[in-house]
């Protein structure tokens, strides 16, 4: 098997979304006083949260 050779620049990973039926989904931990807003700064909705980075509208 022929060895890859590492990119030189490797693209970033800039789309964190979930796809449709991830078990990611509405599957994380519900925090009391969590600031009620994700990392990128998208309001948080009641109940369980999505698991990850990303909490706004939209599946991949």
């Amino acid at each position: 098997m022929p060895i890859r050779p590492f990119p030189a620049r490797p693209k970033p990973r800039t789309d964190f979304r979930l796809g449709a039926g991830s078990p990611a989904l509405a599957a994380g931990a519900v925090i009391e006083n969590n600031g009620g807003k994700d990392y990128f700064g998208n309001r948080l909705r009641p109940g369980a949260p999505d698991i990850g980075a990303y909490a706004g509208r939209g599946l991949r």
